[in-house]
């Protein structure tokens, strides 16, 4: 039996800020380079917390 559900909507994909806002629309501000940086910095450093617990997880586990 099939019901009808509200929930489902056909998402459109946007190619451009433009496209999705209107024209003129752009970032709030361009990201620099300390930005990016920061960036990168964060995700190494997840990387290498994550990497820990599974290291500390698999030796709990061998022993």
């Amino acid at each position: 039996m099939r019901v009808r559900c509200p929930e489902i909507v056909d998402y459109h994909e946007y190619r451009s800020l433009a496209e999705a806002f209107g024209p003129g629309a752009e970032l709030a501000k361009q990201p620099t380079w300390k930005d990016w940086a920061a960036a990168i910095a964060t995700g190494i450093g997840a990387g290498v917390v994550m990497t820990f617990v599974v290291a500390c997880a698999a030796d709990a586990l061998i022993r």
